[in-house]
């Protein structure tokens, strides 16, 4: 009998944690979503302008996709099909002063896209 009310206890106590930790996982998600959603009414503009200069570059230059290009300091590969903006033109500063080119790069002035 003795053992029974251990079992009872042991298992009243862990109900009670779990509830605790169900509460707390409740509250941090409301939090999370509270903050994530303030977040997208400051990222909307910079998500726009972002959509809006790539749209540009894409229709004025004919840029062939996944192919890394050099433009001044700047290396960047265009990527059209991928789902976040930020990822759709993808810069790739050196970070030091050696930099190694990939085979696939086309540099600017240059007469023919390597293939």
């Amino acid at each position: 009998m003795l053992i029974v009310q251990i079992l009872k206890l042991r298992i009243i106590n862990l109900l009670k944690i779990l509830r605790y930790d169900l509460m707390e996982i409740d509250s941090l998600q409301k939090e999370l979503n509270r903050i994530q959603n303030e977040n997208k009414k400051r990222e909307k503009p910079i998500k726009d302008r972002l959509k809006m200069l790539i749209y540009n570059i894409t229709n004025t230059y004919p840029l062939i996709e996944q192919l890394n290009y050099k433009f001044g300091e700047f290396v960047f590969t265009l990527d059209p099909k991928k789902r976040a903006i930020s990822d759709r033109l993808k810069g790739l500063l050196p970070t030091s002063g050696t930099v190694f080119f990939p085979s696939n790069i086309a540099f600017a002035n240059s007469v023919s896209v390597p293939m």
